[in-house]
């Protein structure tokens, strides 16, 4: 080869070869070598160390092009993974060239002579076109080739191409090459595995080990890109779904066919639209990004795939009854925030659900008001329970022969600084979602304690007062004791507090819920049930729970005045409650034709705005405690 000068200024290598020299030459070719071996030793990136290779020995070896490929899973193709250009108008080698590793191996032991293939090989080139059209499509007027072994089967080739018509590599040059090749081969190899490593990695963090969907970490990266490369013509959805009551699903069938469920739901989304993808989010709860053309469109697909899905497995399996809820986004034009789309559906869902109805709900703006409400209601907390703002109001039960109070119910109030108030459907839903509700219940127990510790110590005669709690206390072991040691520390007698609890409580985990109020019973402190005949199984619970009290919901009341059924239910439920020993409280009295009701079915005792509102503490003590 010509004497060459490499005249970059950035190269590592700057040698000057004498052919006359031979011995130079070889002390300059191990130079070389241990050189290639720096750059692969010293940059952590195999490609940029391949490139900063071939751009230092390029010019020094007349090479233009150099590639490695590897062989495919299938032994058919040969794919670029790694190509180095000496100027960027040449062309660039095609993705993939199509022939065998038998063939391969036979191109190189018979036709090579040191590997080396110059122009008259390329035009004799018989054994194999697609090893000629290489050759012709980078213009080669000399290849040097060297397959990689891994043991004993080939699994790449790296190739030297030059497209000078009088390059020759002398014998040592090809001598170098292949050392340099060996090198080269030696760290693809090594940088292949630790690639397919991270890839096998990434595999497993990317997917769902149970239905195969994107994990949310991948969802969300590629949403993101998705919604990136997204030209605005089309209109991109973000759309959450779960099961409602999946727990009764598993109960009923196993969990092991309730994981088939959501293997089929998420094969069926997979399945119903090109292009989605979907991650299981959590337990029952599965998400998917796809196209919608209009509003109206995109809430009938998914109604009609929640539909169809369920009838499906419905049929399947006749004892269950499967709903799904689902919540969309339809993300504008210009947006491309992945996670705002992902908050806004869920929200969507989550109204859904709170509904409970079962069906799809599109994001609206207003939606997001909501929640910055609750927001400040949950954050307000903490201050407004330090600052007293929670008032106890008192309600009164009444005798409905005497007409003379016998108890009273404890209701709180919210009077924030400015005086205005805060109603509690409005802020204890926000509470009872935070948990803080646990602390607002004892606050207000201690408040009614309070109050009875001051009139007992004025020698007033005291009578029960019943105190709400929230069902997120009858599922924690040391309830009942706590409620005792309150009630002590004030030392009031455990009969003058009755716990109130909703009759919804008594649906799901029977089994906790029964184990806190036998405790509360056997400490002396009476039960209450309040809202019932709003379930579906309210004569059931008398059967089951041993409370003192029963409270008949005021829209059971309403509707017995003028449906005969209704009231015939609520005489058979008063006299049963009185077999057990249990009293009966009518809420929501607030006519004298529901008094004349209540009288000619035996119920004694009242209560609602036909005899008194809920008053503050003051005005409940100078008209029921003065005297």
């Amino acid at each position: 080869m010509h004497n060459n000068e490499n005249s970059n200024n950035n190269t590592l290598i700057n040698i000057s070869v004498n052919e006359d020299t031979a011995e130079k030459n070889v002390i300059t070719y191990r130079k070389l070598t241990e050189t290639v071996f720096d750059i692969l030793e010293k940059t952590k990136n195999f490609s940029e160390a391949f490139s900063n290779i071939m751009s230092n020995i390029g010019e020094l070896f007349c090479i233009n092009y150099a590639s490695i490929r590897w062989l495919d899973e299938n032994n058919n193709d040969f794919i670029l993974v790694n190509q180095w250009k000496s100027s960027p108008e040449l062309h660039n080698e095609k993705q993939a060239y199509h022939y065998s590793e038998r063939l391969l191996r036979k191109y190189m032991l018979t036709l090579f002579k040191n590997s080396l293939l110059i122009k008259q090989d390329i035009d004799l080139l018989t054994i194999d076109s697609h090893l000629k059209i290489w050759a012709e499509d980078i213009n080669a007027s000399s290849l040097f080739q060297l397959p990689i072994y891994e043991g004993q089967i080939i699994i790449g080739v790296l190739t030297f191409a030059s497209i000078k018509k009088d390059c020759h590599w002398t014998d040592a040059e090809q001598k170098t090459l292949q050392l340099i090749s060996r090198v080269i081969s030696a760290h693809a190899i090594g940088n292949r595995t630790k690639l397919q490593i991270d890839e096998r990695a990434r595999e497993l963090t990317s997917y769902d080990p149970l239905t195969g969907l994107l994990t949310l970490p991948e969802f969300k990266r590629r949403g993101a890109i998705a919604l990136e490369e997204n030209d605005g013509k089309q209109q991109l959805m973000i759309t959450s779904s779960d099961f409602t009551n999946f727990k009764h699903v598993n109960d009923a069938l196993g969990k092991q066919e309730g994981d088939k469920i959501l293997i089929a739901f998420a094969d069926f989304i997979r399945s119903f639209e090109v292009g989605v993808i979907a991650t299981r989010d959590y337990a029952d709860c599965i998400m998917s990004l796809s196209f919608a053309t209009t509003k109206k469109a995109a809430y009938q697909v998914i109604q009609d795939a929640n539909k169809a899905f369920c009838m499906e497995q419905n049929k399947l399996h006749p004892e269950i009854t499967l709903n799904i809820s689902s919540g969309i986004y339809l993300f504008g034009p210009d947006e491309r925030d992945i996670s705002t789309g992902i908050d806004n559906a869920y929200l969507a869902r989550k109204l859904v659900k709170k509904e409970k109805t079962h069906g799809v709900r599109i994001f609206e703006p207003y939606m997001l008001e909501d929640i910055k409400y609750q927001a400040k209601i949950a954050s307000d907390f903490k201050t407004a329970i330090r600052q007293h703002e929670f008032l106890l109001y008192l309600q009164p039960q009444i005798n409905i022969d005497t007409m003379e109070i016998i108890g009273a119910e404890a209701l709180v109030r919210w009077r924030k600084p400015d005086g205005q108030f805060v109603y509690p459907n409005q802020f204890i839903p926000v509470l009872e979602k935070s948990g803080d509700i646990i602390e607002l219940d004892f606050y207000m127990l201690e408040r009614v304690l309070e109050f009875l510790v001051k009139w007992r110590d004025l020698g007033a005669e005291l009578f029960p007062i019943s105190v709400n709690f929230s069902r997120l206390h009858l599922f924690i072991p040391e309830f009942s004791r706590d409620v005792y040691d309150k009630i002590k520390t004030y030392d009031i007698d455990s009969r003058y507090i009755d716990i109130e609890v909703t009759e919804s409580v008594f649906v799901k985990d029977y089994v906790d819920v029964a184990r806190n109020i036998n405790e509360l019973r056997n400490k002396g402190i009476s039960i209450a049930i309040d809202d019932f005949g709003t379930g579906y199984s309210s004569l059931n619970i008398l059967t089951q729970i041993v409370a003192d009290t029963i409270k008949i919901d005021k829209s059971f009341l309403d509707n017995a005045e003028k449906d005969y059924a209704t009231r015939c239910v609520i005489e058979y439920t008063v006299m049963l409650a009185e077999k057990l020993n249990m009293r009966i409280i009518c809420e929501g009295v607030e006519t004298e034709n529901q008094i004349s009701l209540l009288k000619d079915i035996n119920c004694k005792y009242i209560q609602g705005y036909y005899f008194e509102r809920p008053i503050d503490l003051n005005t409940f003590e100078q008209k029921y405690m003065d005297s």
